[in-house]
């Protein structure tokens, strides 16, 4: 990063410490090597220092342009930011690169701040540098939505926590025969093949070069061919064969850390709008559906909603968990059940230090 020498007027300090800054202001003074960006036509973004050793600027304020205001981001103050500022194409949020630098530069880690710019509030951090913003102003990382931008718990869904007593009395009186729906699972490679030998073309790999090869007698995934016309190729040896669940028209395969490539071959959604068949609770009437899948770390949940025959995500627990819960992300939930088709119950387990010790917590997911 090219290093900047900056200069704070009087003007700016003024206006930092007593609340009041403008449209013109900001202006100015980005052009005297004060890092400022418009954010849009009522927000703007500013840093108040600049560490010339370590090439970054601190203390971000967002400059509401109506109200002549700038109100301070409540954040760490010995995490600086780069100079990488992506706005949402809604214009409500704006995600920051942070490096945590401490001297002498042992401990250099980047993630992202999400901002709500109209509170000026951190919403949330990302453990890594990757993503970007989709039309709908969600963040996606790698085909996988981390944000949406309709979260909203008053709109949404309640979240509650119970005591266990509460719980098991809800799970005794809930219906819970219809929630798990069973289905034919083949794992017998050669069958499988019989049936998919329109939708999958078969590898193997070279025991000389590690490549994959194409061979209809391997069981390495090398291409699939879906029903709507889509089709996916792989060039890499680690697509295996798992599991085909024919009355969902879904193929498992497991890629390089068992990380699981799950397709609906009717349909052409894959692992994030699928997930694992035997991830899924239904709620009575089926309109809403509990799903996730082990992704070869961790587990990954999210709830869907039913739309004309097939299911789209409308909450991922990582958002749930991290804004109102207070843990970035559960380890994995228990005994998940529907109470009724608003009413979701599960129990998470913690785990603290020294290993072995545990504790549960039980709540309600709640859908208005």
């Amino acid at each position: 990063m090219k290093k900047i020498m900056i200069i704070l007027s009087i003007t700016v300090l003024l206006a930092s410490s007593c609340g009041q800054a403008t449209k013109k202001q900001a202006e100015i003074e980005g052009k005297k090597e004060t890092y400022f960006v418009e954010l849009s036509a009522t927000h703007g973004l500013s840093f108040m220092r600049y560490d010339n050793e370590l090439e970054l600027w601190y203390e971000p304020h967002i400059i509401d342009f109506r109200n002549n205001d700038t109100l301070g981001i409540d954040i760490q103050s010995d995490i600086g930011f780069n100079s990488l500022v992506r706005v949402s194409p809604n214009g409500k949020y704006v995600m920051m690169m942070m490096d945590n630098i401490v001297l002498p530069y042992e401990n250099d880690t980047r993630f992202h701040a999400l901002v709500d710019i109209e509170n000026a509030q951190v919403i949330t951090m990302f453990g890594n540098c990757f993503g970007e913003w989709d039309n709908n102003s969600n963040w996606v990382n790698n085909g996988r939505i981390e944000f949406l931008a309709h979260f909203n718990k008053s709109l949404l869904f309640d979240i509650q926590q119970i005591d266990s007593i509460t719980y098991f009395a809800l799970k005794k009186n809930a219906n819970i025969q219809v929630q798990k729906v069973e289905l034919e699972k083949i794992t017998n490679l050669e069958q499988a093949k019989e049936m998919l030998k329109e939708q999958v073309k078969w590898g193997k790999i070279d025991e000389e070069t590690y490549e994959l090869v194409k061979d209809e007698r391997g069981d390495r995934v090398c291409e699939i061919m879906f029903r709507n016309g889509k089709t996916i190729s792989y060039d890499y040896p680690d697509m295996e064969f798992v599991a085909y669940f024919p009355q969902e028209d879904v193929l498992f395969i497991a890629g390089e850390h068992s990380f699981p490539v799950i397709c609906n071959l009717t349909t052409g959604e894959e692992t994030d709008d699928v997930g694992d068949p035997e991830y899924r609770y239904y709620s009575p009437s089926k309109q809403y559906r509990f799903n996730g899948y082990y992704n070869g770390q961790a587990e990954v949940y999210f709830i869907q909603k039913k739309s004309g025959a097939q299911y789209k995500t409308i909450i991922q627990t990582q958002e749930l968990f991290e804004k109102y819960i207070g843990t970035y992300h559960p380890e994995w939930l228990l005994d998940v059940f529907w109470q009724n088709d608003t009413i979701l119950n599960f129990i998470e387990p913690r785990y603290f230090y020294p290993v072995g010790k545990s504790k549960k917590f039980y709540y309600q997911f709640i859908l208005k």
